[in-house]
């Protein structure tokens, strides 16, 4: 177990290697699942031309690509990453591709009209600080959208499935700094950190065989193998009847729980830095 939380870092795409074409697919139907949601949080949120936008963890670049249609010219899009090999060129003027860590690096910009994150806190282990962060780089009247898994909600009861999430969201928090826990109070953390106007939301998506849904579950989950069979917790067997289930035509099932929580920051008095 060491020696994996060494090698996977803070996020358990380091399990694949975060430039490997598995990872870069893995990330595409990450995206494909999630995005719509996000853009309706976006919209919700008002984005439109002209404003200063920040996407950090952007993956392959889908949202900061939609966030840069939408400010248009007179609008920018900074786009950041650990690694940006996914993401590939802009190809847009108003998007900037920068390779940048949140946690250490300082502001990527100027002071932005919206600041989006999508299952990146969670894995850091300075993730109330790295949260602050963001907050003071946003302009007054600037918004906050995070969102991140929690836990295991809305399982099934059927064995051996839940018991399979169980051991394999059991042992990703074991290897990397992941808290599944974190998430559910990010109204109350987004007010603790002076933000205005907050709002949340939270969604189980429902997983079939042959949705955007079960394809990512299948492809993230199916990284932990090693660390679940090394732990002893499920059988080869076990693992990978669990791991089939998510292209079982009969089998459906809901979870975890994706929370959305956006807030504003006050046009005065300022935030403390």
């Amino acid at each position: 177990m060491t020696e994996l939380r060494e090698r996977t870092g803070r996020y358990c795409g380091g399990l694949l290697g975060h430039d490997t074409p598995e990872e870069t697919q893995r990330l595409r139907v990450l995206a494909e699942s999630c995005d719509p949601h996000t853009v309706e949080h976006l919209t919700r949120l008002g984005l439109g031309p002209g404003w200063r936008c920040l996407e950090v963890g952007a993956g392959t670049g889908t949202i900061a690509r939609l966030m840069a249609d939408r400010v248009g010219p007179t609008g920018s899009v900074v786009a950041t990453d650990l690694n940006t090999e996914p993401m590939g060129e802009a190809g847009v003027p108003n998007l900037a591709v920068l390779q940048h860590d949140i946690v250490v690096d300082p502001c990527p910009g100027a002071p932005f009209d919206l600041i989006h994150c999508r299952f990146v806190l969670e894995y850091l282990r300075d993730r109330d600080a790295v949260l602050r962060r963001l907050v003071s780089w946003l302009a007054p009247g600037g918004w906050l959208l995070v969102e991140g898994g929690q836990g295991i909600s809305g399982l099934s009861n059927r064995a051996p499935h839940a018991r399979f999430i169980q051991a394999v969201l059991d042992c990703l928090e074991q290897i990397t700094d992941l808290d599944l826990s974190w998430a559910r109070e990010l109204p109350l953390r987004l007010e603790a950190a002076g933000l205005v106007e907050v709002t949340a939301q939270g969604r189980c998506p429902a997983v079939r065989a042959g949705t955007a849904p079960a394809a990512m579950y299948r492809m993230s989950f199916g990284l932990m193998r090693e660390p679940v069979l090394a732990a002893g917790v499920l059988t080869a067997e076990e693992f990978d009847a669990g791991l089939r289930r998510y292209d079982d035509p009969a089998f459906i099932d809901y979870g975890p729980m994706i929370i959305a929580a956006a807030g504003r920051r006050p046009m005065s008095p300022p935030l403390a830095r």
